[in-house]
């Protein structure tokens, strides 16, 4: 390689310009076998004296197109092993998963390709990960997002670096690059499948920028280029001020999130949306989706007590002044699930460790995890159970009966936190709401003979 100085000189530009690179560093190459990952290998084969830097390359069998496939994986194989260049492989069943996590192949394959690279630059200790993406990825890309109206952020392309990840080809057209390799003479291996517009990239690449190429730009990825370079800019300003509200506003603790909505009244809805789009990309780290973007602004404005499912399992409950994200979550999931323990054992759900014991007297206690009950008509057998619809019992300090769900709703339990609440149960009749109230019948009167301590730790 190296007939066409032009091209050379655009990559050293943007290693130079963006610090992708410096002497010493271990880079992990992903290499598909395609045109653009094999100039990659080529290119910094050739120059790797020069940036005084070790080079190894990884190769992911997506198993998506069965033995072309595996002919990839031994290409890729062959040609690191022709220039002496470590090289790791694995393989995944994409499509198997992208079913079992309701996500599309693409998705699914960026995912793991992107999981596997950092995990064996870890393991293997590469400092950084090349990835070989051009100019027209760059353009396509661009579409898809302005199509998927992903805002501000969409506009900027693809980022150069991002964490460990450089891309060192960005400014490069595929044509540039497939002229380089016919002039080298350098075989690489051609994917049927990216003549297919069956996937949302592929139509674009296939049959939109062909289009506007011909009727309105024929030097669209450029232009996009710069576009993408402005926006940059204003994207870093703009997140930078969106943090700051962000960090007022949202707060995390293990799989949920909390939004005040009682301060974002100050903001408008153009913000309150980069908002979500932060909350969407930066903490629930997910495929920007604008269907998602509008469910979260949909259920901004509903009444309390209402609740929407995002994609990936991810639900959002509207409470009195906030709105309550959980992750991996189902709309409605009745399931009872439950475990059994007797007096002087702890019971584990969900967690959540509940103790009991025999006393002799009553302490009080200012916590509402902590219960005393009379066991004179209760069985050995207690249970430790999630509330389902249905239950009711009659609450302390009460007379008649209540539903469960009435009484969690008056204790102004928020909406998002009901499908977790526990109960104790024993002979079918619930003993206590843990957390909230014991049953009536159930308390400590004169003559009681067992009485017994229940706790949640």
């Amino acid at each position: 390689m190296g007939a066409n100085k032009k091209v050379e000189e655009k990559i050293f530009k943007l290693i130079k310009d963006d610090r992708l690179i410096e002497s010493g560093d271990k880079l992990l190459i992903a290499l598909s076998g395609g045109p653009d990952s094999v100039f990659a290998l080529h290119f910094f084969i050739k120059f790797k004296k020069k940036y005084k830097i070790e080079i190894a390359a990884f190769h992911l069998n997506h198993m998506l197109r069965g033995k072309e496939a595996d002919k990839d994986e031994l290409f890729c194989k062959k040609l690191c092993a022709q220039f002496d260049v470590s090289f790791f492989k694995e393989k995944s069943d994409v499509k198997k998963i992208a079913k079992a996590n309701k996500k599309s192949v693409e998705e699914t394959g960026r995912d793991i390709r992107y999981n596997l690279l950092e995990k064996y630059s870890e393991e293997f200790g590469y400092n950084k990960i090349v990835t070989a993406h051009n100019l027209d990825d760059n353009a396509e890309t661009i579409l898809l997002n302005v199509i998927k109206g992903a805002g501000i952020k969409g506009l900027c392309g693809i980022p150069v670096k991002r964490g460990k990840i450089i891309r060192p080809f960005l400014h490069v057209q595929k044509g540039e690059i497939l002229e380089e390799l016919q002039r080298e003479k350098i075989k690489f291996r051609k994917d049927t499948s990216n003549l297919s517009s069956n996937y949302e990239r592929n139509y674009i690449r296939n049959e939109i920028i062909p289009k506007l190429k011909k009727r309105i730009n024929n030097n669209i990825a450029e232009s996009l280029l710069r576009t993408s370079q402005n926006m940059n800019s204003v994207s870093k300003y703009i997140d930078s001020q969106i943090e700051l509200i962000a960090n007022e506003l949202i707060s995390v603790n293990r799989d949920t999130i909390t939004f005040k909505t009682s301060k974002s009244v100050l903001f408008q809805g153009e913000i309150r949306n980069e908002l979500f789009v932060y909350l969407l990309r930066n903490i629930l780290k997910t495929e920007l989706s604008q269907n998602d973007v509008l469910k979260l602004e949909k259920i901004y404005n509903s009444q309390t007590g209402k609740s929407i499912q995002l994609k990936n399992r991810v639900m959002c409950f509207r409470e009195r002044d906030s709105i309550i994200i959980k992750q991996n979550q189902t709309p409605k999931d009745n399931r009872v699930i439950k475990t059994l323990f007797k007096i002087g054992e702890t019971a584990e759900l969900f967690g959540n460790e509940i103790s009991s014991a025999f006393v002799d007297e009553i302490t009080f206690e200012s916590s509402k995890n902590v219960e005393y009950i009379c066991a004179d008509k209760l069985s050995d057998d207690f249970v430790l159970r999630r509330w389902k619809a249905g239950d009711k019992f009659i609450p302390l300090g009460m007379k008649g009966f209540k539903k469960l769900s009435d009484f969690l709703t008056e204790q102004k339990v928020a909406s998002g936190s009901k499908s977790e609440q526990l109960v104790v149960e024993n002979g079918g009749e619930i003993i206590w709401v843990i957390g909230h109230r014991i049953d009536e019948r159930y308390k400590i009167k004169n003559g009681c003979s067992k009485k017994v301590k229940l706790w949640m730790k």
